[in-house]
């Protein structure tokens, strides 16, 4: 067996344990195209820095 967690499965499942998605495939015209979506932090759950 080779690598795990490599190549598009492993980009994908990566991406959904961080509460997104990622698709990959052929694109239009020629190519592969990867979409990848990742949710940001709430600007609230920042840190304030310190004065």
């Amino acid at each position: 067996t080779g690598p795990t967690g490599s190549g598009v499965t492993g980009m994908r499942e990566r991406a959904r344990a961080l509460g997104g998605d990622l698709t990959a495939g052929p694109a239009p015209g020629g190519g592969f195209a990867v979409h990848a979506t990742l949710p940001l932090a709430p600007l609230a759950a920042q840190e304030e820095p310190r004065r």
